[in-house]
């Protein structure tokens, strides 16, 4: 299922389970399966502050010096999905933990990606934890 095709406008998928059931195990595995045809990454330091959270996404996307004004971060992401994109690789961003988020955390990364791209079915956002009820619905 984590690994499907992604519905029209549903690039996010939440991964919930007890502690100790293997989320991580699997999502690592998942992530070096699709190294080689896609931008793949692991984020899980999930109790940062807001704009200390967006500047780890970007740093991890690859953007050497990520902006912390808002409107430019965007273009940041823009950048590396339109660059990833137009050579035929997906992105994939696994956040693990995603419970540890905080609401204002996570309104902040879906703010980033309402851009023209981050609906695409070629950027795959995975959420994993223990109890993301309450996340789901700021990412829809």
């Amino acid at each position: 299922i984590l690994s499907g095709p992604i519905e029209e406008g549903f690039n996010v998928r939440t991964l919930v389970g007890e502690p100790g059931v293997g989320k991580t195990a699997l999502l690592l595995r998942l992530v070096q399966q699709l190294q080689s045809t896609a931008l793949t990454t692991r984020l899980f330091l999930t109790q940062l502050r807001p704009s200390e959270f967006l500047h780890y996404f970007l740093q991890e996307l690859g953007v050497a010096r990520p902006s912390p004004n808002f409107a430019e971060a965007q273009k940041q992401l823009t950048s590396v999905l339109e660059r990833n994109f137009s050579h035929g690789r997906q992105v994939m961003v696994v956040i693990d933990e995603a419970h540890e988020l905080k609401i204002s955390t996570l309104r902040a990364v879906a703010e980033l990606l309402n851009c023209p791209l981050g609906r695409s079915k070629q950027l795959r956002i995975i959420l994993a934890g223990l109890d993301l009820r309450c996340l789901s619905s700021n990412f829809q």
